[in-house]
């Protein structure tokens, strides 16, 4: 299998930082291949690279963990930020099989347009839905689901 030229610089200099293997994936550490997710993603999201010229994988992945990162630093804000992208947000969530996480995001986005200001009908309108994971087991499924699914998605075909 071999990994796209593009995209090897980046891994290189996640991988570096973070002390894992160039295919990140294939570290031990579940917790330090997510920490090099969020930042494979927001480089990823500051490249010039085509993401349609890339194995599917790793746009999913930055949609993903750009997305957890707007939610963990905005809120539901992030709704603001990443409006251009929330359906293929939702998309992605769905691609990685958490349609019950896609479902919670389009009813609290219902909600949010609604009202911006009310927290807590936005945040009833997101835990309606049943089979919703909380933040860390959302981000472990994540994590695992790209590790596990490497082969698929972030090699050349």
């Amino acid at each position: 299998m071999k990994l796209p030229d593009s995209v090897v610089p980046l891994l290189k200099q996640v991988a570096s930082k973070h002390k894992l293997p160039l295919e990140l994936w294939e570290a031990e550490n579940g917790h330090r291949i997510m920490d090099a997710f969020f930042e494979l993603a927001a480089e990823l999201e500051r490249s010039d690279l085509e993401a349609d010229r890339l194995p599917k994988g790793y746009l999913i992945l930055s949609l993903l963990f750009c997305w957890e990162s707007a939610c963990q630093f905005e809120a539901w804000n992030a709704f603001a930020w990443q409006r251009d992208r929330l359906g293929a947000i939702l998309e992605a969530f769905d691609t990685v099989g958490l349609q019950s996480e896609a479902a919670a995001l389009k009813l609290a986005h219902a909600a949010w347009q609604r009202n911006k200001e009310d927290h807590a009908g936005i945040v009833e309108a997101y835990c309606s839905v049943q089979g919703n994971l909380g933040e860390s087991e959302r981000l472990e499924y994540l994590t695992d689901y790209f590790c596990s699914h490497a082969a698929e998605l972030f090699y050349e075909p």
